[in-house]
Parts: structure tokens; sequence; C-alpha cells
């Protein structure tokens, strides 16, 4: 470049430089404002001469820059740092993105004296400029040029990459699958990003792009290498056009309101802007991390199951005790009557033939759940599947022959995942349950109380450049309660019951597992409510035995639920402020509810049963099971 064209580059670098501080001062760029990255190397970055940098110069996993002086940086200088190892993901990313496109216009050999409009170029092998290439923006500011090379990149002596009509040389990029090597006193434009290694021979210049090689060295003798002061023309929105679901619209403009609002977009950002519609509507659905909205869904269910559990699974006339018998009857735990004839009969022998109160009584369960929820198409959520698993205990007290009191805890869990590899979960839960129930006649009423407490951890893959893994782990509390009513004729019992839940997650961020942390996400803290209210018919049949007897129960009901928020907020961590919400899986809010168990309860005590049950709405289907033990003394 001559001397003169150095001068002015350099006056109107520093002239930028003070709108980009402005603009820094308001909107943080993430890695270290006002500059990003003009020189970035994976081994040494070596300079010969007094070469100008206009931007930053970084080197990771590599730590030596040498050179500098003679050499000048406008910049900051990141030798083996966060910042630098920083941009390296970002660089990976952005090639990846890159190297993934699908194959353009074929080119091969030398691409000099030619006239290329925007598109994507690919070359299978090397790729060569001798002389001049022009790159026709034909009055667009948001025409894309991608060189995609096999190999190496060369260009000669005194060869010059032109633009005109509006071309943005922020939007050039040339992806190198090994070297590339800029002659002597050639200009150049558009960012290199190589996987090896980059050269620029005596005076070469790149004016408005970078120099940007992953694995190995960037070598430097007199060169001027300045960054575009005016940001990439890229609107990810505008890219998507009518394509994709509501979550990735919202996800693309977050990013373009973090770049309207005066922050620098990192390379892999800027990088998505060449993808086409289809391929970034994916991407987008990927970025939104749709895996959190299973959370709170996967947390109830586990409360659900628990509290169906104590208020035993939904069959039986009641929670405990059978309601409504005469004087001639007598409840043993709880499911049905026992003829006090048969009791008193078995106490004839002994001196004293009053029966014994059995005021008090444990029990011990298995439990667990399987749900299934369909996603949308027109949020294009994904299928959720949950599964829960635990075990419970309990200890009650019968206050008077009408009302008894209890408490309960659990100890389980839940896994949850997201169809199509969209990421899934776990979450161990600790629950507690005060619950009781007192009885008027054939009248009944039960309630319960329940807290949960849950640590849950979170994964999600992008695939769409390279293979990026992001985890969280975080802590969820969970306050519910229920109460229901009940009357009994005969064998049958109308009820209905309200049941509410509420689930609080913090605010919580994304760590990088695998892969690239560019694209690792925060989410807001937030309270999700949930209420059902419930009615249905509940039904029993006893049968006795010598020593006992043996219950059917079963039951069927409507519930409509309420609330039940699916979606989440969230903000890429590398755009402070670009908050964005995306939506899960909504099961529909009315379904059917059916339920059977059988109980087989001996005169000593002890008693033993199961209950299975199951929910349906047109897009969702969830089933539970329990098998009891319990002892009464």
């Amino acid at each position: 470049m001559r001397p003169q064209h150095v001068q002015a580059l350099f006056g109107a670098f520093l002239l930028g430089l003070g709108a980009m501080t402005v603009q820094a001062s308001a909107q943080p760029a993430p890695y270290g404002p006002p500059f990003s990255f003009a020189v970035l190397a994976g081994s040494t970055v070596t300079n010969t001469g007094p070469s100008e940098i206009l931007g930053d110069v970084g080197v990771s996993p590599g730590s030596a820059v040498v050179g500098f002086p003679p050499g000048r940086v406008y910049g900051m200088i990141y030798a083996a740092n966060a910042i630098s190892a920083q941009g390296q993901a970002d660089l990976a990313t952005a090639y990846n993105i890159l190297a993934g496109l699908p194959a353009g216009n074929a080119v091969a050999g030398d691409i000099g004296g030619r006239t290329l409009q925007a598109g994507t170029y690919t070359s299978a092998t090397t790729l060569a400029i001798t002389g001049d290439l022009i790159l026709d923006g034909q009055g667009d500011p948001t025409a894309t040029f991608v060189f995609q090379i096999g190999s190496t990149l060369t260009t000669a002596s005194a060869s010059r990459v032109l633009l005109i009509n509006g071309a943005n040389a922020a939007n050039v990029y040339f992806q190198v699958g090994s070297s590339a090597t800029l002659g002597t006193t050639s200009e150049f434009r558009g960012r290199i990003l190589a996987l090896t290694s980059i050269t620029l021979n005596t005076g070469a210049s790149i004016n408005c792009g970078a120099a940007l090689a992953r694995n190995g060295a960037v070598t430097l003798d007199t060169n001027v290498i300045a960054i575009c002061l005016a940001a990439a023309s890229v609107s990810v929105v505008n890219t998507l056009g009518g394509t994709g679901s509501t979550s990735a619209a919202a996800v693309a403009q977050a990013i373009d309101a973090y770049s309207a609002g005066g922050g620098t977009l990192p390379l892999a950002f800027q990088a998505l802007a060449t993808l086409d519609a289809a391929t970034l509507a994916l991407a987008l659905q990927q970025l939104s991390g749709e895996v959190a909205t299973s959370v709170a869904p996967a947390v109830m269910q586990t409360m659900d199951t628990f509290l169906d559990t104590v208020m035993t699974s939904r069959s039986g006339p009641g929670v405990l005790t059978a309601s409504g018998y005469d004087d001639n009857t007598i409840s043993v735990m709880g499911y049905a009557p026992v003829p006090a004839s048969r009791r008193v009969a078995a106490l004839e022998a002994f001196d004293n033939p009053a029966v014994a109160s059995k005021d008090w009584s444990v029990w011990i369960a298995g439990l667990g759940g399987y749900s299934f929820t369909a996603g949308s198409a027109a949020t294009a959520s994904h299928d959720r599947t949950v599964r829960d698993f635990g075990i419970a205990a309990g200890f009650e007290r019968q206050l008077d022959s009408n009302t008894m009191l209890g408490l309960s805890v659990s100890k389980g869990g839940a896994s949850f995942s997201l169809a199509d590899g969209f990421g899934s979960g776990t979450s161990d839960a600790f629950q507690a349950a005060l619950y009781g129930r007192t009885e008027q006649d054939d009248t009944y009423v039960a309630a319960v109380a329940a807290y949960g407490y849950n640590d849950v951890s979170t994964e999600r893959m992008l695939t769409f450049a390279g293979t990026d893994r992001f985890a969280a782990r975080f802590s969820a509390h969970n306050l519910a309660g229920e109460i229901e009513v009940g009357h009994r004729f005969g064998n049958f019992t109308p009820y209905a019951s309200l049941r509410g839940q509420a689930v609080t997650m913090p605010a919580y961020a994304e760590t990088t597992i695998a892969g690239s942390p560019i694209f690792a996400l925060a989410y807001d803290g937030q309270t999700v409510v949930t209420g059902r209210a419930e009615l249905g018919v509940k039904a029993d049949w006893t049968h006795d035995f010598e020593g006992g007897h043996v219950t059917l129960n079963s039951a069927v009901g409507v519930a409509q639920d309420f609330g039940g928020n699916t979606s989440k907020t969230a903000s890429f961590r590398a755009l402070p402020g670009s908050r964005f919400t995306v939506e899960g899986a909504a099961a529909h809010q009315t379904s059917l509810l059916v339920s059977v168990g059988l109980d087989v309860a001996f005169d000593n005590g002890f008693s033993a049963g199961g209950t299975v049950a199951a929910e349906l709405s047109t897009n969702s289907s969830a089933y539970s099971g329990t098998a009891r033990l319990s002892y009464r003394w």
C-alpha cells in the first residue's frame, strides 16, 4: 500500500476509533472494547519491520507475539488469555459455518481479472489471485461474498481485491482449508479465515479485513492491516425472511437489535448471515435454548406424582380412610369397610373382647410416571418426554374417628428430553408434604400442602457449526397444595378438587463443556404458576377373605388446567442485553383422567396395594403408577 494511502487509512481509523469508543461506552463489546481482532493466530504472531496493525492482535493457545516494536499495534495484544481464547472459539465457529455452506459457484486456478457478484464460490483445491479481483455489490450493502478454498490461497505481487457498487469488505470471507499467502505489495480486502497459517509478504496490506489463523502462525513483514470501521451489514432477520418459527424469529431479532444498538457482533454471529434461509432457521432454533422450557413441566410432574401418591393416587373413596359407613363397620387401611362382627369374632377367645384402637400407621411407596407432549408447528417447539421416579414414606395419626393428619417425604427425580436432539436434563428432587382428612357422615374433605427442592441440570448441543455443547445447573423450588371434597353414595363417590403449583427458578447461565462458548446463553429468573380443577367419580368394590379383604377401586374424571407458562427468556452471554423468548411444547389444558387400583388389607394391620393412572388430552398423554406397603397399629 502506498505511504499516502497508509496515512489516509490511519487518519480514518482514528476518526472511526472515536466513534467506536462512544459506542463502546454504551454497549460493551465482548472482546475488550473498542477493537476486534485484526490478527489472530493459534501458535505465534511474528513481525518484521514497521508494520501497522489497526485493531487487536491475539494468539491462543500459543503465547508468542514477536516484533512489536518495531511494529505498532493500535489496539490491544492478547496472548494466551481468556480474550484470545474466546476469539479463537469465535473464529472456529465462524470457520465451521462457512466451511459447512453448500458448495457454490465452482472456481479454480486463478480468479484475477474477474468481476464477481454476491454469492458463494467454491474451489476444491487452491485458489490464486493475479491482478485485480473485483467484487460487485450491485448497490446492495448486505451483499455477501464467501470463498470456500479447499487448500491454499495465494495472491501475486501487486494484486488487488477491489469493491464496487456498495460492496462492503466486512461481508467478504475467504475460508481457507490450509494456509494463505499474500504477495508483495498486494492490496487485500475481506477477512481470511485459515485453518493453518497466514503469511503477508513485504508491503502487503489488508484494508478492512483481518488475518485469522486457527492452528498455525501469522507472519508479517512491513504490513498494514486494518479492521473494518463500519460493521458488517448483517441482518439475520432479512436473511431468515419468512422462514422459521416464532422462536427462530425472536432470536434473529435479538441479534439484529444488539447490532442496531451499537454492539459489535462477534464474527460467528456475522457468519450466520451467510447461511441460506432454511439452514439459518434450524440454526436459530438450536440457538434458542428450548430445553430450558422443559424444566418447569418436569419439576411439576415430579410433584404431581408425589401428591397423587399422598392422595392415594386418585383411587378409592378418599385419602386414607373410607367414609360414610355406619357403626357396624370399621375402616381398615382406609380403602374399604370391614364388618365389625368379623373383627369382634376374632377376639372372642380373649378375656377382654374389646377391639383395640389403631390410631397410627406408616407406609412406604415406590412411584413413577411418564409423559409425552407434542410440539407445536406454529412455534416449532419439539416433542417433550418426561420420566419421573421416586420413593416416598409417611406416617399418620388418627386424631379421632373422623380426622387424620399425616406427614410424608419423598426422594426421587425426573429426566426430560426434547425430540431431534434439542436438549435434555435431569432433576433430583426432595419433597415433603403435610396432609389430612376429616369426615362428616358421607362427606369428606382432604387437603395437602407440599414443598419440593430440585437440583436441576440441563444440556443442549449445536450441530450447525461443528459440535458445541452447553450445560447448566441450578436449584428450583416448588410449592404445591390441593384440596378435595367428596360425598359417598354407596360404592360411588363423586369428588371435586383444586390443585396449584408454583415453581421458582433463579437466573442462571450455561457453561461450555465442548466446542466454542460463543453461543452460550444466560436465562432470566422465572416463577411458573399452574392450577388445576378436577371433577370426577370414584368407585370401590370390596371382597372379604379369611384374615382380611381385597378392594378394587377406580376413578374417572375431567381436569381443566390454568396458567403454566411454557416460555423462557434468554440472552446470549456474548451479546449483553440480547434478550429473546423461546416457546416450549404446551399440553392441551383439558384432559381425561382414569385410574384403577387394587389393595389387599390384612387384619394384622398390614396392607399392600398399587394404582395405575392415565391422563389423556389431544396432544399429550401421561401415565403413572404407585406400589404401596403400609402398617397400622
